[in-house]
Parts: structure tokens; C-alpha cells; sequence
């Protein structure tokens, strides 16, 4: 590393930092994760996403019912983001906005993370234009509570620990600690967990190969450290499930869905040239190979620089934790989806940026081009994003606290006039769903359980599941959240008519609103089962109606008069 390099990383000539340096690094790091929270609260959308965040919000309110995720509800996800929600939950008593502010911390924090692991290596303009981009996709991820977040943040916690155990400037309890946060993503979400395990243990064996001897004996204690780290939060959850469930259902769930499923109805194909002309932003998902190759060449070209380097060691991690969790993202290719192998590729290709902007002309020319090929994908989605909230006003939160303050006004026609169900009061949901929560939350008995099923069971994308909290009623049966693949076959559609006769559930939602979706994957095919349609033909009647989504009693049973004029009718 040249003397203008350390300058510009500011770095000593023997590569450690000063206490001076790294005290200012921690304050603007705060100062970083401060400011970025309070942008991301003032703009978050209070829409609620109908069916992943449905997901969370059911699945914490079946926990606080007692129930077990896997044991009895189903479950693609790791437990611990239930619990978290349900805590949240319990100790607030607020079904949206308190989980929604756990969600903003989380990325606040992601991104004060990218920027203090970018500054301890580069200037501060290169880790501030960096955490700007990474926020750029924090703002605009609309995805909340989606486990993928606090997962991304523990990637760069634990690689951070991985980089300092590897440059001898912590001992063994780093490693200790990267697994502990392996092992906590584990609990998030369990193929994460494992490919970042893996992509560490990658990373020693690399840096282990490429360094002094010393580090080749360091490396096999940290793994040890590491392994134990691991253990200790994962095998205490593991055997708590196992005491009070089989491991059928978890099998089920996770390794014949992940294994067999998954892949074939969800899979979506890399976009082409025609796509990102059409969405520059979906260019993103090509950033964790951009800075794998960046990452590889870096570490060749320094290779005689022996040992390692601050910046060579973290290209080597978070290279690593880039590839893998591209693989993980391989199924599904969308941002949302892939983010977790993005924000690591923003450490590597900042690094790569910090070091060509102070080296050759054509390498710094080449830095402006790294820059330019991130931003394109990171802002574009930001654009409508802000051209909606100011259409809207009122759906982001700082809007809509303006609006009850009186400090804006805004028009008419921007005003539903059923946007927020009976329970989730200050989230925005579509009108006809709306309309069924009050209609279900002032018909249907206190604690009755509904089914909120499709109008067609032989081909699903998605069911909405957020209606069971927003009409403030759980599922009748295990199966609340609907997935091509499962409720599709003729054996769940059986257990679950099975469930709707043994528990005698009167109410059942049925929603067409996706019927026109088709993705280029299994999930636009009918399995020609349709046992449950027949069923609920046979044995349920639609009582009320709002656009594509429609309530079905139980024959037999009387639904009583309206309500109010947010219901459906």
C-alpha cells in the first residue's frame, strides 16, 4: 500500500489505526446510523405489504396464542423474527407501529454498519457516498419486517469480527462472536445461516492459504471458537423445538419445501438487457458477481503484499460473504431477494473504489465507473419511490403526521375513506381488504378463527394473509400463508377441509385478487386439484362482497346486519 493510500485510508504507515482516528470513526458512525433512522422513519410507507409482512404479523400473534412455528403453523422461515415481533407486541401493545419501528432500526443500523466498515478502511466521501447508496435501498425495500434485514446486519457484524480475528487485532472471541451471529441468523433464516457459515469458513481457509504460518494455527482455534459460538445459540433452539414438537413438520416445512418446491414455483430468471432498460434498478442483482471478480483481482494484484492487509483481508471476507449469498439468492433473482448478497458487495466494491480513487490514472478512472454502475441501480428505485410520497403524502409516516397535526391538507381524491382495518389503524391497506377486516372484525365472534383462503386453489401465487391482523382474527388451520406447491396438492387441501369440519369454521375469505398474476415459473400452472373449492362451494355461501374479495358463512349460520359503511356489502 502506497503512503498516499494510507493518507487517503487513513491508515499509519504500519497499517494500525490511531485512537485518535478511530475515536472520530465511532462518532460518525453514530452520527450516520442516527441520521439514517430518522430518514427512514420520516418516509416510511404505512402501506402494508398484504403478504410477507402478513406473514410476521400472523405468525407473532399465533406465537403470543402459544403456538409453536413448524409444530402448528407453517412455517419457510426460522423462528426468531416471530418471537422478536411478539415481544414487540406484548410489551407495546401496537400491531404496526412498534414493529415497524424495530424494522427502521434494523436498517438504520445496516447502514451506520456499511459506513463504519467502509471508513475504517477509506476516506470519509467514500463511505458516506456508499452508506447514502445503501440506504438508497433501505428506503425503498418496502419488505418490512422481512427477517432479511436484521440477517443482512448480522452478516456484516460477523465478517467484521471474521476481518479483525484475521488481521491478529482480536483474539478468538471474535471468532466466537461471528459465530454467535451466524448461529442468530440461523434462527432468522436457516439457509442463510448456513452459507454464511460456509462463506467464513471460505474465507479463513483463504486468507489462511495466503498468509503467514502463524495465522494457518490462529485459524484452527478461531474455528473452533467459531463452531462454539454457533452451537450455543442454535442447539438450545433446537432441542426447545424437538422437546415439544417431532421434526416432521419442520422437515416439511423447510427441507422438502426449500429442496423441492421452492425452486420450481418461485423461481424468477436473471433480468436481460430488454428488463433493465425497462428497470435500471433490477441491474442490482449483478452487483454481488461485480464485486467477487473486483474482490478477486484486488487480492491477486496485492498478492506479494504479505501478510495481508486491512483492506485485502476484508476483500477476502465479505468477497466470500458476497458469493455465497449470491448463490443463496441464485432461486428467486430480484433485489428484494438478493439484498443480502448486495450489502456485503457494497463493502468490497467500496474498498475497490477508496483504493483506485488514490492510485493510477486509468485504475481512478475505473473508480468513477464502479461508482457510476452501483449508483444507477440504487437510486433508480428511489425516484418513484419519492414522486409517489409526494402524490401521497399522507401514506408516508412524516405525512401523515403532518396531516393530523393540520399542517398539510391533502386533497380529496388521495383521501380513502376505508384505507386502515379495525385493528392496524394507523396502516394503509387496499380499500376492499379494508372493508372485509371491519366487516369480519364486527361479525365474526371475539377469538373466532377464519380461514383466509383464494377463490381458486388449483394455481396460487399469494394469499392475503395480513387479513388475519388486520380483522384481528388467527387462522383456523396450520396452513395460514398459501404457496404454490402446497396448497395447491390434493393432501393439504384435504387436511385443510379437515381442520375447516373438526374446528367448524363459520367464516372464509376468498380472494381473487391474484388470479391474473403469472410468473415464468411452476406457480402459473394448475395442479387441477380443486377438492377445496368444491368443498367451500358445497358447504359455505358468500354473505358480503368488496371487488375481488368476497366472505363466505358457513351454511346454516346468519351473518347480521351491517355495520357501518366500511364494510363490505
Amino acid at each position: 500500500m502506497t503512503t498516499s493510500e494510507n493518507h487517503l485510508l487513513g491508515l499509519r504507515a504500519d497499517g494500525r489505526l490511531t485512537a485518535s482516528w478511530a475515536s472520530s470513526v465511532t462518532g460518525q458512525t453514530v452520527a450516520v446510523g442516527l441520521a439514517s433512522f430518522i430518514a427512514l422513519l420520516l418516509t416510511m410507507p404505512r402501506t402494508l405489504n398484504i403478504f410477507d409482512e402478513g406473514i410476521v404479523l400472523t405468525g407473532a400473534e399465533r406465537v403470543l396464542a402459544g403456538e409453536v412455528p413448524h409444530r402448528d403453523f407453517v412455517s419457510i422461515y426460522g423462528p426468531a423474527q416471530y418471537y422478536i415481533v411478539a415481544a414487540i407486541m406484548r410489551l407495546t401493545g401496537d400491531h404496526f407501529l412498534a414493529p415497524r419501528l424495530y424494522d427502521v432500526v434494523i436498517r438504520a443500523a445496516v447502514v451506520a454498519a456499511v459506513f463504519g466498515v467502509v471508513r475504517s478502511q477509506a476516506s470519509v466521501a467514500v463511505a458516506g457516498l456508499f452508506a447514502v447508496l445503501c440506504g438508497a435501498w433501505m428506503l425503498t425495500s418496502e419488505n418490512y419486517l422481512y427477517a432479511v434485514f436484521p440477517c443482512a446486519l448480522l452478516v456484516l457484524a460477523g465478517s467484521w469480527a471474521v476481518v479483525r480475528f484475521a488481521r491478529a487485532e482480536w483474539g478468538a472471541g471474535s471468532m466466537f462472536g461471528a459465530g454467535l451471529c451466524t448461529g442468530l441468523t440461523a434462527l432468522l433464516r436457516y439457509d442463510v445461516g448456513s452459507f454464511l457459515l460456509l462463506a467464513h469458513l471460505v474465507a479463513i481457509a483463504a486468507l489462511a492459504a495466503i498468509g503467514p504460518r502463524p495465522l494457518l494455527r490462529r485459524s484452527v482455534l478461531g474455528c473452533l471458537a467459531y463452531g462454539f459460538g454457533v452451537a450455543l445459540v442454535f442447539v438450545p433452539a433446537a432441542a426447545a423445538f424437538l422437546a415439544v414438537s417431532p421434526v416432521q413438520p419442520f422437515s416439511d416445512d423447510v427441507i422438502a419445501y426449500g429442496t423441492h418446491v421452492y425452486p420450481a414455483t418461485r423461481n424468477l430468471p436473471f433480468p436481460n438487457l430488454a428488463a433493465l432498460r425497462a428497470d435500471p434498478g433490477q441491474a442490482s442483482v449483478y452487483l454481488p458477481l461485480l464485486a467477487a471478480m473486483l474482490a478477486l483481482f484486488e487480492v491477486l494484484r496485492t498478492a506479494r503484499r504479505l501478510p495481508p492487509g486491512l483492506g485485502t483481508t476484508s476483500l477476502v471476507v465479505f468477497g466470500a460473504a458476497s458469493v455465497l449469498l449470491f448463490l443463496k439468492g441464485f432461486v428467486r433473482v430480484s433485489t428484494i431477494h438478493m439484498l443480502l448478497a448486495i450489502v456485503p458487495s457494497l463493502v468490497v466494491l467500496a474498498i475497490v473504489v477508496g483504493r483506485w480513487s488514490a492510485s493510477t490514472k486509468p485504475l481512478r478512472a475505473g473508480a468513477w465507473i464502479i461508482l457510476a454502475i452501483v449508483a444507477v441501480p440504487a437510486l433508480a428505485p428511489a425516484m418513484p419511490f419519492v414522486s409517489n410520497n409526494r402524490a401521497n403524502p399522507d401514506l408516508s409516516l412524516a405525512g401523515w403526521l403532518a396531516e393530523r397535526a393540520g399542517v398539510i391538507h391533502p386533497a380529496p381524491a388521495l383521501r380513502a375513506e376505508c384505507a386502515t382495518g379495525p385493528v392496524l389503524t394507523e396502516a394503509v391497506v387496499a380499500t376492499d381488504y379494508a372493508r372485509v377486516s371491519h366487516y369480519l372484525d364486527s361479525h365474526a365472534r371475539l377469538g373466532e378463527r377464519i380461514l383466509v383462503a383464494l377463490d381458486r386453489h388449483d394455481r396460487i401465487f399469494v394469499n392475503p394473509v395480513a387479513l388475519y391482523a388486520t380483522s384481528g382474527h388467527l387462522p383456523a388451520t396450520r396452513w395460514g400463508q398459501f404457496d404454490p406447491g402446497v396448497q395447491t396438492r390434493a393432501d393439504v387441501q384435504q387436511a385443510i377441509i379437515g381442520e375447516l369440519h373438526a374446528n367448524h369454521v363459520r367464516w372464509v375469505v376468498r380472494d381473487a385478487t391474484f388470479d391474473g398474476v403469472s410468473e415464468p415459473n411452476a406457480s402459473a400452472l394448475s395442479s387441477g386439484v380443486k377438492l377445496l373449492d368444491q368443498y367451500l362451494d358445497t358447504h359455505y355461501r358468500e354473505v358480503a362482497r368488496s371487488g375481488p374479495v368476497a366472505i363466505w358463512l358457513l351454511d346454516g349460520e346468519e351473518p347480521g346486519p351491517a355495520a357501518g359503511p366500511c364494510e363490505a356489502s
